[in-house]
C-alpha cells in the first residue's frame, strides 16, 4: 500500500471518529475519497465499518458521511475491501439499510457486482429467506409487511429483529429490482438441466437450473414462440415491485396470465430433453386481495400432456396465519404517527 498522505490520514481519522465535519474538511484540503488505507479497506469500506449495531447506518450523522464521500467522488463500484473483493453495496443490502442504498444507487453503485458468487439481491434474498424460515413469527410469514417503527433494545428479540428485516428486506428488494438488480443466475446463461421454471417475475420468463436458458436452446423454439414468452414476461405486472394496492396490479388479469403462461409450456414440453421437470407459478387474485406473497403452482404432467396443481398459496400457511395479530409486536410508523397527531 502506498503511503498515506497528511490529508489522507487526517480522512481516515474524522471517518473513525464519524466526524462529518472532520471528513468535509479533510476532503476540501484534497484528501482522495477512492484511497485504500494500510489494510486495504476503502473509504467506503472504513466508514462501513464504523456502524456497529445495525441502526447505525440509520443515523443522520452516517448517513452524512456516506453522502459527503460520494459527492466528493467516491466511486461506489470499487472493492471496500481489496483483500475480498467486497463492496458497500452488498453489506448495506444484507440488512435492507434502505437510505443508505439509496444513497449509493443515487451515486452510480451497480447492483449486479459479483462478490463471492452474488449480488447484492442474492445477499438480500438470503437474509430475507433465513429470517422468514427461521425467525418470523407464523402470522407474518407470506405477508406484505408495513414499514415498522424499532429502536435497538426492540432488535434484541428474535420475534421483533426478524419482523422488521423483513418488512425493510421487502422494501430493499423492490429498490434493487427498480435499480435494475438481478440474481446472479439471472445473469447466467446455461444448459437445461433437470428443470425448466416458467415465472414471469424472472429475466426472460424462463429460468432452469441457476440460469437462464442457454441461446441454443431458446433457438430451437424457433422465434414466434421466443417473442410469446418475452411477452408474457414483459407484460406481467408484479406485485412485489408495484404494490398490492397498485391500479396495475389490481386490474391484471392473473388467471389469464397464467393460462398463457401454460400454453407457452405446453408449446416448450416437445423441445425438452426426457425427464425434464416443467414447473409454473402464479398469485391469485385472492392470495394479492390478502397482501399474501405466495402463490399457486402447477407442474407439467407429460403423460397427460396437461397440468396439475401441486400446491395452492394457502397450503404454504399455517392456521395462525389467518387469525387476528398479534399482540405486542412492531407498531407500524403510520400507526405510531397517527397517535402521535
Amino acid at each position: 500500500m502506498p503511503e498515506m498522505t497528511g490529508q489522507q490520514q487526517q480522512l481516515l481519522t474524522a471517518i473513525k471518529q464519524q466526524s462529518l465535519e472532520g471528513v468535509k474538511a479533510a476532503l476540501a484540503l484534497g484528501a482522495d475519497p477512492n484511497a485504500y488505507d494500510g489494510e486495504g479497506k476503502s473509504m467506503l469500506g472504513r466508514h462501513g465499518n464504523q456502524a456497529g449495531l445495525l441502526l447505525e447506518c440509520e443515523r443522520p450523522s452516517w448517513l452524512g458521511i456516506l453522502e459527503a464521500l460520494l459527492v466528493a467522488g467516491a466511486d461506489p463500484n470499487l472493492p471496500s475491501d481489496q483483500r475480498f473483493g467486497e463492496y458497500l453495496l452488498h453489506s448495506l443490502s444484507q440488512h435492507s439499510l434502505l437510505p443508505a442504498m439509496r444513497l449509493m444507487l443515487d451515486h452510480g453503485a451497480d447492483p449486479n457486482r459479483i462478490c463471492e458468487g452474488d449480488t447484492a439481491l442474492d445477499v438480500l434474498v438470503l437474509d430475507y429467506s433465513y429470517e422468514e424460515t427461521c425467525n418470523l413469527p407464523a402470522w407474518y410469514k407470506g405477508r406484505v409487511l408495513p414499514e415498522y417503527q424499532a429502536a435497538e433494545h426492540d432488535l434484541e428479540d428474535d420475534g421483533n429483529r426478524a419482523i422488521w428485516l423483513v418488512s425493510r428486506h421487502q422494501r430493499g428488494w423492490a429498490m434493487l429490482r427498480q435499480t435494475g438488480g438481478l440474481k446472479a443466475w439471472e445473469l447466467r446463461q446455461g444448459p437445461i438441466t433437470g428443470d425448466l421454471g416458467l415465472y414471469a417475475d424472472v429475466l426472460g420468463g424462463l429460468f432452469t437450473r441457476y440460469a437462464r436458458p442457454d441461446a441454443g436452446f431458446m433457438a430451437s423454439l424457433g422465434g414466434a414462440l421466443c417473442e410469446r414468452i418475452a411477452r408474457w414476461a414483459r407484460d406481467y405486472q408484479l406485485p412485489d415491485l408495484l404494490g398490492y394496492e397498485a391500479r396495475a396490479v389490481r386490474e391484471f388479469d392473473y388467471a389469464a396470465h397464467l393460462r398463457e403462461g401454460m400454453a407457452i409450456g405446453a408449446a416448450i414440453a416437445p423441445f425438452l430433453p426426457e425427464g425434464t421437470k416443467m414447473d409454473i407459478a402464479m398469485p391469485t387474485r385472492e392470495s394479492i386481495a390478502a397482501a399474501c406473497t405466495l402463490s399457486d403452482h402447477y407442474e407439467w404432467n407429460r403423460d397427460s400432456q396437461s397440468w396439475e396443481k401441486t400446491l395452492d398459496w394457502r397450503a404454504h400457511l399455517s392456521p395462525e396465519w389467518f387469525g387476528p395479530e398479534p399482540a405486542g409486536r412492531l407498531r407500524p410508523v403510520a400507526l405510531v404517527q397517527e397517535r402521535r397527531a
